[in-house]
């Protein structure tokens, strides 16, 4: 949508709304009928002109100014698990949180599937990811293990202790 709209999704009704800012006017963003069946979870976009819902399996792609939806099927068994978080790496690679599958890392380019580490995977539900390019690295909140730092540089996964005793913590 264009900078004074925001979207929403109701996966209960797998419906997509669009809110005007400005006169809060909301309708539907109609999907093509073939994704119909496509649930949207949540939404990512790093470019103003890419917008990606997250969905069971698989990531809606939608391109507001020309109007154009594509797809891209994740291979099983990540196939199965819904995409809670997206974020994008320095090399472009897809990094998708899921619910019931952990971590995965997709390269768009090659279509392949890794996961970072093991101990990731097992926490189960990703919840957020986010990219520190000053950092060079990636934050990872899991449900069941916290916080996370996946270093580029060196390929280390550092898990954030929380001192519970620290109040600045």
């Amino acid at each position: 949508p264009q900078s004074n709209q925001w979207l929403v999704a109701s996966y209960a009704d797998n419906k997509i709304w669009k809110v005007d800012n400005s006169t809060a006017a909301i309708s539907e963003l109609i999907k093509p009928s073939n994704y119909k069946n496509d649930v949207g979870y949540a939404f990512y976009s790093h470019h103003p002109d890419t917008i990606f819902i997250l969905c069971d399996g698989s990531l809606l792609l939608y391109l507001p100014q020309k109007n154009k939806w594509s797809k891209i099927n994740l291979p099983s068994p990540w196939n199965n698990g819904t995409v809670t978080c997206m974020a994008t790496d320095a090399a472009g690679n897809y990094w998708l949180g899921t619910r019931r599958k952990g971590l995965i890392v997709y390269n768009v380019l090659t279509k392949k599937i890794w996961t970072p580490y093991k101990d990731i995977k097992e926490a189960n539900i990703i919840h957020a990811l986010e990219y520190d390019k000053a950092s060079n690295c990636m934050w990872i909140a899991s449900y069941s293990t916290g916080l996370h730092q996946y270093n580029f540089a060196d390929s280390s996964l550092r898990h954030i202790q929380r001192d519970d005793a620290d109040i600045n913590a």
